[in-house]
């Protein structure tokens, strides 16, 4: 679909999928209540008042998505989806597994219950499924809260592929944590079948002092067909809280990964947030943090390892509104053959605000002649007693460490690799549990071996 947008005289696109997809949500009364039916109708509007984010839009200069609109996708519902597993099996799924954690299964956008773990939390804890929620009569305890929470969660117009992820999503994750309460470590396992369209959404509320840690890893079967992933999830961190998330992208090369990270932090609350980069054709991550109080700190970081004509963009902003916070932003990317990275990290502290420290940091190493990265640390300051830094590299491996490496008898392909893994250990090495930070070590070196071991700037 195309439509003339007269003031910024640009063409709106909006992919025939997607119009169909707002059309079988309607048409099948799946919207939920009233609230979040409206909810939903006024960020469809909005999105297609918008359309597809382009090259024009500052935030989207270096990661156009008007390709999209020459792509097609397949629509699932619940019920095709169930009867869809092929190729899908509880070994796949245990190799994905985070010892220890909690598993809950998606397939192609829609809850697994057969591959998922039994939920079963003290009294004041909520982990279902969002569809199940949506499925309650309206005016019951889940529905209600649930209305409660997307009536706090709610997103600016400005963040344009979650307004189309709340107009469209159908699944996704209920994570509510009652006070002075810490629970088990949840893994969300994303499964993508082939070229579906597919929205998830999360609403993550922890109450004073709880606790809560949440895994998402996402894969895909075959590389033979274009999928679009489109996942948002939103967090409300009250005083006290600590919300540990880590997220974990392997899809093929053909998997198309837009999503969106919201957390509102009151005094004292810690946001910990680390993101693995390792696979699809396109991965747009957007990190949007406010600290709204004293004591509020975040610590965000992450890894992005990209080859062949991968792209991946990490968009990270965070907010100081209040005066004694704290944030860290630091990313590594390593690319090869004709990927691109971008990285654009942004600080606003606001005025008024006194006794803030912000650091950020982005180094990259190339592999290739052909790889590219925009990198772009941004510092907005309207407030005199801070202490803020930021800055950024762009890097070939070391030919010295590599001569050397080399002399004493090592493989080039193998001392490649060594310094490749070295560059990056120290943000891995930043993860504190121990079972999540093997599993992302481990995912991290197969990426780089099958890079550095086919190493080729022909």
């Amino acid at each position: 679909m195309k439509a003339k947008h007269n003031e910024a005289k640009t063409t709106i696109l909006i992919p025939e999928t997607f119009i169909d997809a707002y059309h079988q949500q309607k048409n099948s009364g799946s919207n939920g209540c009233i609230v979040l039916s409206e909810l939903k109708e006024k960020a469809w509007q909005q999105f297609i008042k918008a359309g597809l984010p382009h090259r024009k839009i500052e935030e989207w200069k270096y990661t156009g998505l008007n390709y999209l609109n020459n792509l097609k996708f397949d629509l699932v519902t619940a019920e095709s989806c169930q009867n869809n597993h092929n190729g899908i099996d509880q070994s796949m799924i245990d190799s994905h597994r985070i010892q220890g954690a909690k598993l809950i299964v998606f397939i192609d956008g829609h809850y697994a219950h057969d591959y998922s773990d039994e939920m079963i939390f003290s009294e004041g804890v909520t982990v279902e499924p969002l569809s199940q929620c949506i499925g309650s009569e309206e005016g019951s305890a889940a529905g209600s809260l649930l209305t409660a929470l997307f009536e706090k969660a709610k997103i600016k117009p400005g963040h344009i592929m979650a307004q189309l992820n709340t107009a469209l999503f159908e699944d996704g994750l209920l994570l509510n944590v009652a006070k002075h309460t810490c629970i088990e470590d949840i893994q969300c396992l994303y499964i993508a079948t082939g070229n579906k369209f597919v929205n998830y959404r999360h609403i993550i509320n922890l109450a004073d002092n709880a606790c809560a840690t949440l895994i998402e890893t996402s894969i895909s079967l075959g590389d033979s067909t274009a999928g679009f992933t489109n996942i948002v999830s939103t967090g409300n961190l009250a005083r006290g809280a600590t919300f540990n998330h880590y997220k974990i992208s392997q899809e093929s090369k053909t998997q198309q990964h837009i999503a969106g990270l919201f957390v509102d932090q009151a005094k004292g609350s810690f946001l910990r947030s680390h993101h693995a980069a390792l696979g699809g054709d396109l991965t747009r991550y957007d990190v949007d943090v406010k600290l709204h109080e004293p004591g509020a700190h975040c610590f965000l970081d992450g890894i992005y390892i990209p080859t062949a004509k991968q792209h991946v963009d990490n968009h990270v902003l965070v907010e100081h509104l209040a005066s004694h916070t704290t944030s860290e932003q630091h990313f590594k990317g390593v690319l090869d053959d004709q990927s691109r990275g971008v990285f654009n990290g942004k600080v606003i502290v606001h005025e008024g605000t006194s006794q803030i420290t912000a650091h950020q940091s982005n180094h990259n190493l190339l592999l290739s002649s052909r790889a590219e990265i925009n990198t772009k640390p941004e510092l907005e300051i309207y407030a005199d007693d801070v202490k803020c830094s930021h800055g950024a590299t762009v890097g070939q491996l070391d030919e010295k460490a590599l001569f050397y490496l080399k002399s004493r008898g090592i493989a080039e392909s193998e001392a490649r690799g060594l310094l490749t893994h070295a560059f990056v250990s120290d943000i891995i090495a930043k993860i504190a549990v121990k079972n999540i930070h093997d599993h992302i070590e481990s995912a991290a070196r197969v990426k780089m071996d099958r890079t550095v071991v086919g190493f080729n700037d022909a």
